[in-house]
């Protein structure tokens, strides 16, 4: 367990970096601080370009439930030790059969295929 870079507490830290070799965030690197729920509670970012912030630090708050997803809809800290809000509103899943061109779900029972889009408002 690793103390929150933000407030009290403490929770599992997991760290992901996207390889500086490529990638659509290339040198990127993601700590997320993980609580006993298996929710992330808070993250630090680090770009791995020049491009600014180079460095934000938020909370994960206000889970929502969309559809089977789970989303953080409020996420408070600093971007480059300037004060930051990212706060997502009416959160909702819906299948969408024209629109998605990714992976489907196959359902072998009925033969159908379902896909689904997370729609932020």
């Amino acid at each position: 367990m690793q103390q929150l870079p933000l407030g009290n507490g403490s929770a599992k830290l997991v760290v992901g970096e996207v390889s500086s070799e490529g990638g659509y965030t290339p040198g990127d690197t993601w700590d997320l601080y993980v609580g006993k729920d298996n929710r992330v509670e808070q993250f630090i970012y680090h770009r791995g370009g020049s491009m600014k912030p180079s460095v934000v630090i938020a909370t994960w708050e206000g889970y929502k439930k969309a559809g089977p997803l789970l989303i953080s809809t409020d996420h408070k800290g600093t971007a480059d030790g300037n004060p930051l809000r990212i706060f997502i509103s009416d959160v909702s899943v819906r299948a969408d059969r024209d629109q998605i061109t990714g992976p489907t779900r196959n359902d072998h029972r009925n033969g159908s295929f379902e896909r689904s889009i997370v729609v932020f408002h």
